[in-house]
């Protein structure tokens, strides 16, 4: 049996399309979501003290080089209770075991929290997330 070659290149671009949807709905989301999250944070968060107790470290090959990860590890009190908590990847931030620096939380959930004063990652997200989605909207009405 012969297949047509617009036939296979036509299943093949609606993969491509559903999947750049798909992806960019997922970054769209998480964007929404740190940045709902530090709206919140902004509105009713507090703040504490917080001191970085260790660094996780794995990683991960990316299929021409060994790519190291970092997660700070962070300790805190909330009200007579003690928190240790992994935060988020280190992108271009470095930290010391040891150090002292302020984290905010919300009060209903204090094991959500951040050390950011900015959501850059959120804001990334939602860009990407956006681009990708104008992108397979192009391709759908090119």
């Amino acid at each position: 049996m012969e297949t047509h070659p617009t036939l296979v290149f036509g299943a093949d671009f609606t993969i491509i399309v559903l999947l750049l949807l798909a992806v960019g709905s997922y970054f769209v989301y998480q964007g929404y979501q740190t940045l709902s999250f530090f709206f919140e944070l902004g509105r009713r968060g507090e703040s504490t003290k917080g001191r970085v107790i260790g660094l996780n470290r794995s990683i991960s090959f990316n299929g021409t080089n060994n790519v190291e990860y970092i997660n700070p590890l962070f300790s805190y009190w909330i009200d007579g209770q003690l928190y240790e908590v992994e935060g988020d990847l280190l992108l271009f931030e470095s930290f010391a075991i040891g150090q002292e620096m302020p984290i905010r939380f919300l009060p209903e959930n204090p094991k959500k929290f951040t050390y950011r004063k900015t959501s850059l990652t959120g804001i990334g997200s939602l860009l990407m997330g956006l681009s990708l989605v104008a992108l397979a909207v192009w391709l759908l009405v090119k």
